[in-house]
């Protein structure tokens, strides 16, 4: 059986996964590059008309936006994505998806389902986004794992830990590569730059997926101005006197609203904070670039000790780190290996073999396993 890397290994965006068996080729997940320039995964077309079922993790775009691309290219096999998953996909990109052969579309819960009978899938909630599920498929007397964008303990959305789980491959979610998050850190700063507006009397404007990392700032914010004795404000009330928090969901300001609306806040003495990853080619890059807008990351993926601690409660025998622009190699890996065993009262011997296990890839290349 082989893995091949259609996008996002060493980028960000344009996830997209092929499982080449001898007998199914399933594909996980089909993104796109969410800056201006279109991207799309490297997918063959004779590869394409042979893929009979596709597997969405969660609805962003950077995991389901080439998917009126794929059918164009010949796809007709099935579907399966959570119902909630399918309700975005449909309701926002407009996509009618009746090009498929069938969609099933399964609990938003944990579970497990038989496609036929040789090939069986498990799946649980991932915590990243509603309807957001992580898989373990079993076919071809081969396990494979794939998280999805993974989120323990979100504070917005439910999840279920994978555990105990065996596969002989799997693709897990590691954005912020080698470079180590403070959730709390990240918590605190977050918190204290919405005091800090509120206090001085200035709007705060969050770019941001609503079904995501949106939601969870606009449960904050709301938390905040209970705190500070402020009442709700609506748009028109931040209109009038320029003070409150928005939360917009365009995290790339590629609509012309939302680059009408930046500037009107940072004209009127506001304040632009990205919170998430900033594609080069897009407003919201220029805005950072020029020093107009600000960056405070809310992490809403796991770093490479949280991957490495999913490692380390599964048994993966060839692990791929995906969704980081930077290649993520074992040796890279080690310090925080060492650092996890010790945490978790384990010989710091098993750092190594952990780390031993990451495969580097990018795309266009295939792994056999």
């Amino acid at each position: 059986m082989e893995l091949y890397i259609a996008g996002g290994c060493r980028e960000h965006g344009c996830n997209c996964f092929l499982i080449r068996g001898s007998r199914y080729y399933i594909l996980l997940d089909c993104g796109e590059g969410l800056g201006n320039t279109p991207q799309l995964p490297s997918l063959l077309k004779e590869d394409i008309e042979k893929i009979r079922y596709i597997f969405l993790s969660h609805s962003h775009r950077d995991h389901v936006g080439a998917l009126s691309w794929l059918f164009r290219q010949g796809f007709s096999g099935r579907i399966y994505a959570s119902a909630p998953t399918l309700d975005v996909i449909r309701n926002r990109d407009g996509l009618a998806l009746q090009n498929a052969a069938d969609i099933t579309a399964m609990e938003d819960s944990c579970g497990e389902i038989r496609i036929d009978e040789g090939l069986y899938v498990s799946f649980g909630r991932s915590g990243h986004c509603r309807g957001a599920l992580w898989y373990q498929f079993s076919f071809e007397d081969k396990r494979i794992f794939f998280s999805g964008d993974y989120k323990g303990e979100s504070s917005c959305y439910p999840w279920d830990t994978p555990k105990d789980i065996y596969a002989d491959a799997a693709i897990i979610d590691c954005a912020y590569g080698t470079e180590i998050m403070d959730p709390a850190e990240q918590l605190r700063a977050l918190r204290k730059l919405m005091a800090e507006c509120l206090r001085e009397g200035r709007q705060l404007l969050l770019p941001a997926p609503y079904n995501g990392r949106g939601a969870e700032l606009k449960l904050i914010a709301d938390e905040m101005l209970r705190k500070m004795g402020i009442g709700s404000r609506t748009y028109a009330d931040m209109k009038k006197d320029h003070f409150g928090i928005m939360v917009l969901p365009d995290p790339q300001l590629k609509k012309k609203e939302s680059r009408r609306l930046s500037e009107y806040v940072l004209s009127h003495g506001g304040k632009v904070v990205f919170t998430g990853h900033v594609y080069e080619d897009t407003e919201a890059f220029r805005l950072l670039k020029e020093g107009r807008a600000g960056m405070l990351r809310y992490p809403v993926h796991p770093d490479a000790r949280e991957a490495l601690k999913l490692c380390a409660a599964n048994d993966f025998r060839k692990v791929v780190f995906n969704h980081c622009q930077k290649e993520i190699r074992p040796e890279d890996c080690l310090p925080a290996a060492k650092e996890l065993m010790k945490e978790m009262g384990r010989d710091e011997n098993e750092a190594e073999e952990l780390c031993s296990r990451i495969h580097s890839m990018k795309r266009g290349e295939s792994m056999a396993f």
